[in-house]
């Protein structure tokens, strides 16, 4: 019964590495094409911060 278990916890923990690893990588290329779009800029015509603050 114990390596069963224990076989599907190491499964699971490696399948959350994974979609973890696919989301960040997703992320990561939406932030890129983002910059790309506003031409490498950080800020926005006037002068002030791109991101907005909640």
């Amino acid at each position: 019964m114990r390596p069963v278990v224990f076989d599907f916890l190491t499964n699971s923990c490696n399948i959350f590495k994974k979609i973890v690893t696919i989301m960040t990588q997703y992320f990561i290329t939406l932030l890129e094409i983002s910059f790309r779009q506003n031409g490498g800029k950080l800020t926005g015509d006037n002068g002030k911060a791109l991101s907005k603050h909640i």
